[in-house]
């Protein structure tokens, strides 16, 4: 190996050299630098697990949101519903409760007229009927005959007759 031109001793040193560097590499610079590359790939590969995670609870939770929206749509439109039948129901009671008060008001009303027509007519009968009595006495008192008083007294009564008939037709 010298006529090659190789030192056999520098050759060991050299592969002695060799194998404590690599030993050295191999226990300080190798393992480490394996060690953070092979905890960087298994956070990786958890971020990767743990976004997939979170995708499909996301998808879950969608879905159920959208559920949850469409049972509140369905409430609503039940409550709607229901408020709606409620309103109509109250709608129906008040008009007929308004309903039962006009026509209790209108009664009254005809019942009261009734009375004061009754009352007008009996104040009419007596002033007419004291007209008559003065009318009658006026007469007597003028001395007139008996054909002519009778003939008076005949034709008063009409004129009453008549005008109670007139009060008495429109009102009816």
């Amino acid at each position: 190996m010298e006529k090659l031109g190789i030192n056999p001793w520098l050759l060991i040193a050299q592969i002695v050299n060799f194998v404590i560097l690599l030993w050295l590499l191999q226990r300080f610079l190798y393992k480490p630098l394996l060690k953070l590359f092979r905890d960087r790939s298994a956070k990786i590969e958890d971020g990767i697990k743990t976004a997939e995670g979170l995708k499909k609870q996301a998808a879950e939770s969608e879905a159920k949101q959208k559920e949850y929206l469409e049972e509140a749509k369905k409430e609503a439109h039940r409550i709607i519903g229901a408020a709606t039948k409620l309103g109509e129901e109250e709608k129906k009671k008040i008009l007929q409760l308004a309903a039962k008060e006009s026509r209790k008001i209108v009664e009254q009303t005809t019942a009261e007229m009734n009375v004061e027509k009754k009352n007008i007519m009996n104040e009419i009968k007596k002033e007419v009927g004291e007209m008559v009595v003065s009318l009658t006495v006026a007469t007597i008192k003028k001395s007139m005959d008996a054909n002519t008083q009778k003939k008076l007294l005949k034709e008063a009564v009409k004129e009453v007759e008549q005008e109670l008939g007139k009060i008495s037709k429109p009102n009816q």
